[in-house]
């Protein structure tokens, strides 16, 4: 992460303000630094959410997955099971087809 600092000077309202601030003094963390954690968060999680719809429509691997979130495979694993996602993400006529597949093998 690039550690040069900006300043900004958002406009933000008052009732989300003092949430920042509760948020800040429960941490022991200065306003910035609070206000740097919390944006962090958000948009690992706006990240998260929107890589986990393209895992769920099947448009990414579960190893493109964790390279996106920046985690191991295990770890994206873990994710899924946090956010109740199977991991196997089969349609009923793939379940279907594979089931069949194995009665025949069997036969």
């Amino acid at each position: 992460m690039d550690k040069e600092k900006i300043v900004v000077k958002p406009f933000i309202y008052k009732n989300l303000w003092e949430k920042i601030e509760s948020y800040a003094q429960r941490h022991d963390e200065d306003i910035d630094t609070a206000l740097g954690k919390l944006l962090v968060k958000g948009l690992f999680e706006e990240t998260k959410k929107r890589i986990l719809e393209n895992y769920q429509r099947r448009r990414i691997a579960l190893r493109e997955m964790a390279e996106l979130l920046g985690v191991d495979y295990w770890e994206a694993q873990d994710i899924l099971s946090e956010e109740g996602i199977p991991l196997i993400n089969l349609s009923q006529e793939e379940i279907k087809k594979r089931i069949k597949d194995i009665n025949k093998d069997r036969s």
